[in-house]
């Protein structure tokens, strides 16, 4: 026996950037739940100071709303979202660098900032997975910052290539070459990690 009510379906970005322009503000919930995740993920991989990287992802959604005028529906409000956050995280390390990981800035307490591990891992596990981040974050900030950067939209922000592509204004065969260029020297670096 079939049920009459069907799952809901998620509303694309251009529908609910279309709504929005039409005045209909409970788009922007759509929006936000859709996007804040992976845009804090991508942000966090770069800013060390957890508020820092929270303060970004609201102004990128408070720009949101304030250009929604001039945001062409059709092209989504993800790569822009991105855009955004990526310009507000360089304004942040031209400021002083307060909390940038990319610029290796540690505090002497930010080990209470780290992030939760997976509660249903062993303790031992969840040290050995927060060393493994901190490895991985080391040899990020190792890379070139636009090779950094690529590989934080890709697995930080869970863009896909194509949309990296367009938000980089690149072709996606260069952006896919860029991506395996970078991960194999990540995996060079991390070798030379694990290896100390």
């Amino acid at each position: 026996m079939k049920s009459d009510q069907s799952e809901p379906v998620e509303e694309t970005d251009s529908i609910l950037l279309s709504r929005m322009k039409s005045g209909d503000m409970s788009a922007f919930d759509g929006l936000f739940e859709k996007h804040r995740r992976g845009l804090f993920a991508y942000t966090r991989a770069m800013i060390i100071d957890r508020g820092l990287a929270e303060d970004i992802v609201q102004e990128c959604f408070l720009e949101l709303v304030r250009n929604i005028e001039r945001i062409r529906p059709e092209q989504g409000a993800k790569g822009w979202l991105y855009r955004v956050a990526r310009n507000r995280v360089i304004d942040a390390l031209r400021a002083g660098g307060l909390g940038a990981a990319g610029a290796g800035a540690r505090t002497a307490d930010s080990s209470h900032e780290r992030d939760p591990v997976d509660p249903s891992l062993t303790p031992l596990e969840g040290t050995v997975a927060r060393e493994r981040a901190e490895d991985v974050r080391h040899a990020l900030e190792m890379l070139p910052p636009k090779e950094r950067d690529l590989l934080l939209l890709r697995y930080f922000g869970d863009l896909k290539f194509n949309e990296i592509a367009r938000l980089r204004k690149r072709p996606l065969g260069t952006v896919l070459w860029q991506a395996t260029r970078s991960l194999e020297k990540i995996r060079k670096l991390l070798a030379g990690i694990e290896s100390d």
